[in-house]
């Protein structure tokens, strides 16, 4: 094989590694971003112990005429209270 042609196929397999180096750059990157994705999905769903708190409201009941709603409110640790809420109709 000629001196020639030795370097050539020397210059082919260097392109044909640099090629590969920067395909595998590549699918990292496109690895990190696809974990960076799923880490943040992950951190904006609520915890598990979320859907098991007592609720901040219940008791709902509807007036006679359908115009009032009586609910009982209160947050974890405080003492319910009522809470009436009346359509504002003349």
């Amino acid at each position: 094989m000629s001196l020639t042609r030795r370097r050539h196929v020397a210059d082919t397999l260097c392109a044909a590694a640099l090629a590969l180096m920067a395909l595998v750059a590549a699918a990292l990157a496109l690895m990190a971003l696809v974990a960076a994705a799923a880490d943040a999905a992950a951190a904006s769903l609520p915890p598990i112990e979320a859907f098991f708190e007592e609720p901040m409201f219940g008791g709902a009941s509807l007036s006679p005429n359908g115009r009032s709603l009586a609910l009982r409110v209160g947050t974890k640790g405080e003492s319910a209270r009522l809470a009436v809420l009346g359509a504002l109709l003349a």
